[in-house]
C-alpha cells in the first residue's frame, strides 16, 4: 500500500502551490494589457516555440511532483525482523597522567593500547567505538566493525598534550550515552590503571540508567582478560536469536522527483513546434 511518510508536508505546501498557480495564470504582462492578442502574436519573435500556457502547465506539474517527492511516498510491505547479533561496545582509554600509575606513564599507555588490541582482535560480530579521556573525553572513531582501522587509529593516540592527572568521568559518561543512544546491547569498557578507585557513583548511575554494562580492564599487570572476552562472546550468543521489528518500506520519491526534473527541462527550453501550412 502506497502512503506518505511526511503527509503534513504535502498539505502545508499544496496551499501556497495553488495560490502561486492562480496568481501566475491570471496575471497578464504589460504587453498583454496594451496590445490586442492577434497583433501581439504577430509581434512575437519566438512564436514557433512552446506557448507560455504550455510552459506554465509543465512548470506547475513539475512543482507538484516535487511536493509529492518531499512528502516521501513509500510502499509499505509490513514489518520485518532485524537480528540483534553482536554488541555495541565503547572502548574508553585512560590517557591521564595519573601519579598512581608509575613514574614513566608512557609505558602504561603502551600497556593500555596492547590490552585494547587484544580486545579488538577477539570482538568478531561487535560494533566498536573508540574513545579516550583525561581532563576531557573525545571520540577517536565512531561505531565500526573494521577492527583493523581501529587498531590504526589506536596507534595514533598519545598523551603528550595532557598536562594534569584529572579524569573527567562526567564528560566520558555523556559521550558514551550519546554514542550508544538508540542502540541495543550496550557495553562500555574502560582500560586504564587504578580506575576503580576514582570512578564516581554519578558515572556508574548514568550508565546503569541507560542500560549500559560497564567493565574495567587494568592496563598494567598479568590479569588475564580471557574472562571478559568469554563473557562478551556469551553475551552475543544470548542476543543472537533476538530480533527487533522494523517497517519494510520501498522508497518511491525518486520517480516524481525525476519526472519533475524532466518537465522543468522541457518548460525552460526553447523546443520548436510544428506549424501546419
Amino acid at each position: 500500500m502506497v502512503h506518505f511518510v511526511y503527509p503534513y508536508l504535502f498539505w502545508i505546501l499544496i496551499i501556497p502551490f495553488f495560490i502561486l498557480a492562480v496568481l501566475v495564470i491570471t496575471n497578464k504582462s504589460r504587453l498583454d494589457r496594451l496590445f490586442d492578442p492577434q497583433i501581439l502574436d504577430r509581434l512575437r519573435a519566438n512564436k514557433d516555440t512552446l506557448p507560455q500556457v504550455v510552459r506554465n502547465i509543465l512548470f506547475f506539474t513539475a512543482l507538484f511532483m516535487m511536493i509529492i517527492a518531499m512528502a516521501r511516498p513509500v510502499i509499505d510491505k509490513g514489518e520485518k525482523k532485524i537480528s540483534l547479533q553482536g554488541s555495541n561496545i565503547v572502548l574508553a582509554l585512560d590517557i591521564s597522567n595519573s601519579p598512581k600509575s608509575v613514574a614513566n606513564y608512557s609505558n602504561i599507555l603502551d600497556y593500555t593500547k596492547q590490552k585494547t588490541k587484544i580486545l579488538l582482535q577477539n570482538l568478531s560480530n561487535d560494533e566498536v567505538a573508540l574513545t579516550a579521556f583525561a581532563n576531557n573525553a573525545f571520540l577517536v572513531s565512531p561505531f565500526t566493525a573494521d577492527k583493523f582501522a581501529l587498531e590504526e587509529m589506536l596507534d595514533g593516540i598519545d598523551n603528550r598534550s595532557v598536562k594534569n592527572n584529572f579524569r573527567n568521568f562526567r564528560a566520558l559518561g555523556k559521550l558514551i550515552v550519546l554514542l550508544t543512544k538508540n542502540k541495543p546491547n550496550k557495553i562500555a569498557i574502560i582500560i586504564g590503571n587504578d580506575i576503580n578507585e576514582d570512578i564516581p557513583e554519578e558515572f556508574t548511575s548514568l550508565l546503569s540508567k541507560n542500560d549500559i554494562k560497564l567493565f574495567i580492564v587494568p592496563a598494567k599487570g598479568n590479569i588475564d582478560i580471557k574472562e571478559l572476552i568469554d563473557f562478551l562472546s556469551s553475551h552475543d550468543a544470548d542476543h543472537r536469536d533476538k530480533f527487533i521489528l522494523s517497517r519494510d518500506q520501498k522508497e518511491l520519491f525518486y520517480y516524481p522527483l525525476g519526472l519533475s526534473l524532466i518537465l522543468l527541462l522541457i518548460a525552460w527550453s526553447s523546443l520548436p513546434i510544428r506549424i501546419k501550412k
